[in-house]
C-alpha cells in the first residue's frame, strides 16, 4: 500500500536540508517562530470558517497562531486535520507537539499525522496536469524541518495501522488547488475529476 512509501520519505527527509521557501505560505512558515502573533485570534468564527470555506489558508493561519488559548487553538486545528485540510493536518501535528513534547505525542500523533499530511499532498498534486516538481519536494522538506523538536523513533508499525484507519475515514476531500500556495502556476486537470483521482490515489 501506498502509506508505506510515505514511511520511507519521511525517514528520508529526516536528513534532508530544506531551502529557503519563496511563496507566501513558505516564507510564511519560515517566519513563525512557534510563539503567538498579533491578529484577530479564532474568536469570530463565521470569519475564520470563511476563509477556511473560501481556501484561504494564509488568513487561517494567521487567525490561529493569535490565538492565545491553547485548547482552543489545538481543538480547532485537530477539527480542520480531521477536515482534510491539507495545511492544518501539518499544523494540527505541530501544536501538538508544542503544546505536549512527549514521546507519546511523536508516536501517537506528530508523526501520524505528518504522513497523513504527506499522503494528501501527494493525492492533491496527482490532479495536477504535469505532476509535481522541486516546489513540492521543497514545500515537504520545509515541512518536516519544522519538527526539530522531535526525538527518538517512532513504532512505525502503530503510525502505519493509525494513518490507515484515518485515510480510509476520508470524506469530501477539500480541493486540492492549496497548491497554487506552493507554485501559483499549478495547472490542475478537470475540476469533476478532483474528487475521482484523489480517492484513487489514495485507495479510498
Amino acid at each position: 500500500m501506498r502509506i508505506k512509501y510515505f514511511f520511507v520519505i519521511f525517514l528520508a527527509a529526516c536528513c534532508v536540508k530544506g531551502l529557503g521557501g519563496e511563496s507566501p505560505y513558505l516564507k510564511m512558515i519560515n517566519e513563525y517562530d512557534g510563539g503567538v502573533i498579533e491578529g484577530p485570534g479564532l474568536s469570530n468564527e463565521a470569519h475564520v470558517h470563511q476563509k477556511l470555506t473560501q481556501g484561504d489558508y494564509l488568513a487561517v493561519l494567521q487567525c490561529v497562531w493569535s490565538e492565545r488559548d491553547n485548547e482552543k487553538r489545538l481543538n480547532f486545528l485537530a477539527q480542520g486535520a480531521k477536515d482534510s485540510h491539507v495545511p492544518l493536518i501539518f499544523e494540527y501535528a505541530y501544536e501538538s507537539l508544542r503544546q505536549n513534547p512527549t514521546k507519546e505525542t511523536l508516536e501517537g500523533t506528530v508523526v501520524p499525522y505528518f504522513t497523513l499530511g504527506m499522503a494528501r499532498t501527494y493525492a492533491d498534486v496527482s490532479c495536477l496536469e504535469e505532476g509535481y516538481g522541486e516546489k513540492v519536494s521543497h514545500f515537504l522538506n520545509v515541512m518536516e524541518l519544522r519538527l526539530k523538536a522531535m526525538e527518538g523513533e517512532p513504532s512505525l508499525q502503530a503510525v502505519y495501522q493509525k494513518v490507515t484507519e484515518m485515510i480510509k475515514e476520508s470524506k469530501d476531500l477539500p480541493s486540492p488547488e492549496w497548491i497554487r500556495l506552493i507554485d501559483e502556476r499549478a495547472l490542475f486537470i478537470a475540476q469533476n475529476n478532483w474528487q475521482k483521482t484523489q480517492a484513487a490515489f489514495l485507495q479510498l
